[in-house]
């Protein structure tokens, strides 16, 4: 995972043709490397998340956000394991709901903010490889964030990501994985919501 958030300050070509060509040599390799697998799905929870509230600045021309302790948060780490069909780990998919802005809106470094130091951490443990999503953050952010300072702390993301791996890897070792049943499928609804009265709160 690399973090939208973090990177270069506008395109840079030398870095998108360089990510272009990492993402098409994973596709390539991927598509040679299918082989029979097994699944599972298991859920932790961990608290390093905060719901975000936006408020509108003294000029009303700039939304604040501010942590708000008491909104809605969601802090389940969806975990899926995937084996060989000897049951040896392969790989693990991490997603929790959380924008990785611990570091600086600022910050051009290329980074994958705490999600990078979960991957890091979880396969120093695991002979698994690790991926971490972003999953669905909506107003939620890590609960110590430098996102409006002009400073970077990659101790914090380092102690985030710690904790998000420490808990994907209790949920891990906790999975069993099994042989999938049928062919894998996706399935889509649109749905009309409508709204009974104006959204007070972002």
């Amino acid at each position: 995972m690399v973090s939208a958030e973090s990177g270069p300050d506008g395109i840079v070509e030398p870095y998108r043709q360089n990510l272009m060509n990492q993402l098409v040599g994973v596709l390539v390799w991927s598509a040679r490397e299918t082989r029979p697998e097994r699944l599972g799905f298991g859920r932790g929870d961990v608290q390093i998340n905060v719901h975000r509230r936006g408020t509108q600045s003294d000029m009303g021309k700039e939304t604040l956000l501010e942590f708000d302790p008491d909104g809605a948060v969601d802090r389940e780490v969806g975990v899926v394991r995937i084996d060989d069909e000897d049951h040896h780990p392969i790989a693990a998919i991490i997603s929790y709901a959380c924008h990785p802005v611990v570091l600086s809106r600022r910050s051009y470094a290329v980074s994958a903010d705490f999600g990078g130091w979960t991957r890091e951490m979880f396969e120093a443990v695991c002979s698994a490889r690790g991926l971490s999503l972003q999953g669905c953050a909506g107003n939620m952010n890590p609960i110590v964030s430098m996102i409006d300072s002009d400073e970077n702390n990659y101790e914090n993301c380092r102690e985030l990501g710690a904790k998000l791996a420490a808990e994907a890897l209790r949920t891990f070792v906790k999975v069993d994985a099994s042989p999938p049943a049928g062919v894998a499928a996706t399935l889509r609804r649109q749905v009309s919501l409508s709204a009974t009265r104006p959204c007070t709160r972002y």
